[in-house]
């Protein structure tokens, strides 16, 4: 379980939303700098992480490194990270797949858009 003391009414609220299934299975987190979308994000991420589930964080280059931070601490897990697209092709050569069955997943936007990650993305089955 993720520890939300020190957050804001805000991101406390949306955290509940996903533990009780109430927000959809995707979302997209716009708002001002500073306002705590990473921080939520990341709290939510570590708990569906903890339930089983395999969870695809996407952001900027720049925010790669503070979110798994952030994942760490939330969930006490070390995320999967891939702030290259070569990040990601290392990781195709080391193993079968970059997708774990479960756990965060942490990617750039450049990596996303790789053709090499589209492909390898297109195998996995969302749960």
């Amino acid at each position: 379980m993720v520890f939300i003391s020190h957050l804001m009414q805000h991101q406390v609220e949306l955290i509940e939303e996903y533990r009780t299934g109430l927000a959809p299975r995707i979302v997209v987190l716009d708002a001002p700098v500073g306002s705590g979308k990473s921080v939520t994000l990341a709290a939510i991420a570590a708990d569906r992480a903890a339930h089983g589930e395999l969870v695809l964080m996407v952001m900027p280059r720049l925010l790669v490194s503070q979110a798994s931070d952030f994942v760490a601490e939330f969930g006490k897990i070390s995320p999967i990270v891939y702030s290259t697209p070569s990040d990601f092709r290392l990781a195709l050569g080391e193993e079968a797949s970059p997708w774990p069955e479960s756990g965060v997943v942490i990617c750039s936007t450049s990596v996303i858009r790789s053709p090499v990650a589209m492909k390898a993305l297109s195998r996995v089955t969302p749960s």
